[in-house]
């Protein structure tokens, strides 16, 4: 689950045995519990979100936010542990999450984006920052920050290249030279 790091089992006659226990110190902290919500974008489609409150979230209070972008881009977030999300939520920082364009799981005309990156995959992502900010009032839209690696990163790239609305930019393991990235790795 999203507030679990994974653990090694056996399953054996339908029964299950935990034989590891790497990650029983977590259970002494207060995590934050992920918050799904769907984004009808401007094309019609809709975009599968979440958002991660602060722990200590208090009513009433306004909360800087990062909007964090998976890599691939043909890979998935979903409802599982994502360290950093936690650590972003224990700083005090609302998470937001989601599948663009290009995310794995919708079918294969969703996920092909190929040479098509920066495009409709950005307007999907600043739709769900701008749904987050909507339908999320403690949210505060003049301390948004914007991180990913990978494909991840090559998104954050790009956005602080056509937007200025993050304050803040984090951009991991990314592509920011396709000409020097050519035959470098295994997909491209």
């Amino acid at each position: 689950d999203a507030k679990t790091p994974t653990e090694l089992y056996i399953l054996k006659d339908g029964n299950e045995k935990k034989v590891t226990a790497f990650n029983d110190w977590i259970e002494e902290y207060n995590l934050s519990e992920p918050e799904h919500f769907r984004v009808k974008v401007s094309d019609g489609m809709e975009i599968d979100a979440w958002i991660m409150k602060p722990v200590g979230f208090k009513k009433g209070k306004k909360y800087p936010a990062v909007l964090e972008i998976h890599g691939g881009p043909k890979t998935a977030y979903g409802y599982s542990f994502m360290h950093e999300f936690h650590v972003l939520a224990a700083k005090g920082f609302v998470v937001i999450f989601s599948n663009p364009r290009g995310s794995d799981g919708y079918g294969e005309d969703f996920a092909d984006i190929m040479e098509h990156y920066g495009e409709r995959d950005y307007l999907d992502l600043m739709e769900v920052v701008d749904e987050a900010i909507k339908r999320f009032d403690f949210i505060d839209p003049e301390r948004i920050g914007v991180t990913g690696g990978s494909y991840g990163g090559f998104m954050t790239n790009w956005i602080v290249g056509h937007t200025n609305r993050f304050k803040a930019a984090v951009t991991q393991r990314s592509i920011s030279n396709w000409m020097s990235f050519f035959g470098t790795t295994d997909i491209g």
